[in-house]
């Protein structure tokens, strides 16, 4: 009886064990990697989304900042050909072309011959690294100048990549309605003055490659023209405001008073310094 139990205990596992083990632990493993697999490929998917949204929604935001500090100027010579300040739109060979003076510079470097007004092109062309697509691009000057923003230093580079088409409407106040057209330096068209309202109509494709259509609106903070010197821009004197009347700065007086008295425009204690 002993010699029996020691011989069934050391005899092991049959042939037909270890095929039936290999088989579960098989199967085990392709369960396995069939979860890794699938979490892997919805893992790329949702980072596609992300990234190609992360990419439209940051190009969008830029054009409505960009918009947003939009302007047009009337202290400079205005018998130039090429203004310096305009809000211009324009068909391109590939689309719609936008071009506007904006505040929206940033100076990258210390001591740079650079300020915070600058000109801006939104314009569709090939992309640099597949000429079969459209992209975005969006080009910024350095500064300004009475020449045309191709002749003016300055780097352009894709906004947003695989853009189908790109669509402006601009809001008129004075006629309230939607106009498909605006050039600040045209005499047709609308002079010195910005719109109220940019809707912007971006096509573009997916990740999946379907046509998906953004729409966005933005409201330039400075609609209309900035004058800092009223009389040089119109070419017409400013009369002084009357001393009487209706209307009249009831101050003038007072101010013309302190004006002649040097000592009562001082700050308070100053007045008699240095005399007995």
């Amino acid at each position: 009886m002993r010699g029996t139990a020691r011989s069934l205990a050391q005899r092991g596992l049959t042939l037909l064990e270890v095929m039936i083990s290999m088989a579960i632990l098989a199967g085990l493993f392709v369960i396995v990697y069939a979860t890794f697999s699938s979490t892997r490929r919805t893992y790329a998917k949702v980072t596609r989304i992300q990234d190609r949204w992360h990419v439209v929604r940051n190009g969008l935001s830029r054009m409505t900042q960009d918009l947003s500090m939009a302007y047009v100027s009337l202290n400079e010579n205005m018998s130039q050909v090429n203004r310096r300040t305009y809000f211009r739109f324009t068909k391109g060979e590939f689309g719609e072309e936008l071009r506007f003076s904006s505040f929206a510079h940033r100076r990258l470097y210390k001591d740079a011959n650079e300020s915070d007004q600058c000109i801006i092109q939104y314009f569709l062309a090939p992309d640099p690294d597949d000429h079969a697509v459209t992209s975005l691009f969006r080009r910024e000057t350095r500064r300004l100048a009475n020449e045309e923003p191709e002749k003016i230093p300055g780097e352009a580079y894709v906004l947003i990549d695989d853009v189908l088409d790109i669509r402006y409407e601009f809001f008129d106040k004075t006629q309230d309605k939607w106009q498909d057209d605006w050039d600040t330096t045209a005499v047709d068209g609308q002079p010195n003055r910005l719109p109220q309202r940019i809707r912007i109509y971006l096509t573009f494709r997916s990740e999946i490659g379907n046509e998906v259509v953004l729409v966005t609106q933005v409201a330039p903070a400075l609609s209309d023209a900035i004058a800092l010197n009223p009389a040089a821009a119109t070419g017409k004197s400013v009369n002084p405001a009357p001393s009487s009347g209706k209307g009249s700065n009831p101050f003038a007086s007072t101010w013309t008073n302190l004006q002649g008295k040097g000592s009562s425009l001082t700050r308070p204690g100053a007045a008699g310094r240095g005399t007995k």
